[in-house]
């Protein structure tokens, strides 16, 4: 089985137990590589 390679906010909300905004506030302070696809959604790597 392999191991997923991208994650959702939402899933990593899930994964991580933490809200929504602190998501975003890892992803502003480099916690996490991420990248943005069309339409303005994150899909953290």
């Amino acid at each position: 089985m392999s191991e997923k390679r991208c994650y959702t906010v939402q899933e990593l909300q899930e994964i991580l137990g933490v809200s929504r905004p602190t998501i975003y506030n890892l992803l502003k302070k480099k916690k996490f590589r991420w990248i943005q696809l069309d339409g303005g959604k994150y899909r953290m790597l």
